[in-house]
């Protein structure tokens, strides 16, 4: 049984012998990588921070939590910062960044979760009602039809 069929089957090589070239690379030059992971993790802390920030901001009349999950997001852009002006300077910053985005990350499933719950149960209370299928039906229904290409 073949792992990749078709036209892709070149791009799993390429990607495979990349791999192999940057892990090489990684373990004759630990430091440098160390410093490149820790400049990628402040790279997507600033970009996970931002959408969290929009998204409470978004969700503001959602759900009366939405405060933690932009306390959150400033926190995130706040770390990346940080983790942009001193991350050559001790390997074990790197781990504290995984660590601290981690919880944060923890953090916002716990958020979620009590929103979520909240909306079921204003739901089953009858204060805010879910959309039917039908109300479903008719939003998809409502958009325009798709270009022919």
């Amino acid at each position: 049984m073949a792992i990749s069929q078709g036209g892709w089957r070149w791009v799993h090589g390429i990607l495979g012998v990349a791999y192999i070239v940057v892990g090489v690379l990684a373990l004759l030059n630990p430091w440098d990588t160390f410093v490149a992971m820790a400049a990628l993790v402040g790279w997507v802390l600033v970009f996970k921070g931002t959408f969290d920030v929009v998204v409470a901001q978004m969700m503001r009349h959602e759900h009366e939590l939405w405060w933690l999950q932009l306390i959150v997001g400033a926190a995130e852009i706040g770390l990346a910062f940080w983790a942009a002006g001193c991350f050559g300077r001790k390997v074990v910053i790197l781990i504290a960044f995984v660590g601290a985005w981690a919880l944060m990350r923890g953090i916002i499933e716990i958020i979620t979760a009590f929103a979520v719950r909240s909306i079921h149960t204003r739901a089953e209370a009858g204060t805010r009602p879910l959309p039917s299928e039908a109300a479903i039906a008719a939003d998809v229904g409502a958009m325009p039809p798709a270009a022919p290409a």
